[in-house]
C-alpha cells in the first residue's frame, strides 16, 4: 500500500504522458491523411475544369472546342472523373453530374446561359469545399472575370 502511494502520482503521470502522446501521434495521422485528400481533391479538381476553362478563354477558336472535347473523351480524363464520383464531395459530385446532364440533353441549344449557371455552380460547391462554406457569391459570379458581357445573362 505504501508502495502505491509513492509510486501512484509517477504512473498517473507516466500513463498520462503515454495517452497524450497516442492522442498526439493519431491527431498528426489523420491531419496529414486529410491534407493529402485535399491535394488530391484540388489536383482532381483542376483536371475536370481544364476542358472548360479552354472553351472559355477560347470561345471564338474553334480549335480550342475540339481540343476540349478531345479531352473530356478521352481515358485519362473519364479516370478523373472517376475519382471525382470517389473522392468529391456530395454537393461537388451533384453539380458534375447535373452539368454534364444538362450537356447530353441540350447538345444543339442556343442559349448557353443554363450551362453557365451549371458550371458557376460547380465553381461555386468546389469554392465552399476548399474552405468558403458562407461566401456570398452567386453562380454567376464565379464567372464574371471570364465573361465580359455577363451581366447581361444575370438580367
Amino acid at each position: 500500500m505504501e508502495i502505491l502511494k509513492v509510486l501512484g502520482p509517477s504512473l498517473i503521470t507516466l500513463l498520462g504522458i503515454i495517452i497524450g502522446w497516442f492522442l498526439k501521434d493519431k491527431s498528426e495521422k489523420f491531419r496529414l491523411q486529410k491534407e493529402s485528400l485535399l491535394s488530391t481533391k484540388r489536383e482532381n479538381y483542376i483536371k475536370i475544369l481544364t476542358p472548360f476553362i479552354r472553351v472559355l478563354t477560347g470561345v471564338k477558336n474553334n480549335n480550342e472546342l475540339e481540343v476540349a472535347i478531345k479531352e473530356i473523351q478521352s481515358f485519362d480524363y473519364k479516370q478523373t472523373a472517376f475519382n471525382l464520383m470517389i473522392f468529391g464531395s456530395d454537393s461537388v459530385t451533384n453539380s458534375y453530374n447535373n452539368l454534364f446532364q444538362y450537356l447530353y440533353q441540350n447538345q444543339n441549344a442556343t442559349d448557353h446561359t443554363p450551362l453557365l449557371i451549371l458550371f458557376g455552380k460547380l465553381l461555386l460547391e468546389i469554392r465552399k469545399e476548399f474552405g468558403n462554406k458562407k461566401t456570398n457569391l452567386k453562380e454567376l459570379d464565379m464567372l464574371k472575370f471570364l465573361i465580359t458581357d455577363i451581366d447581361k445573362l444575370i438580367k
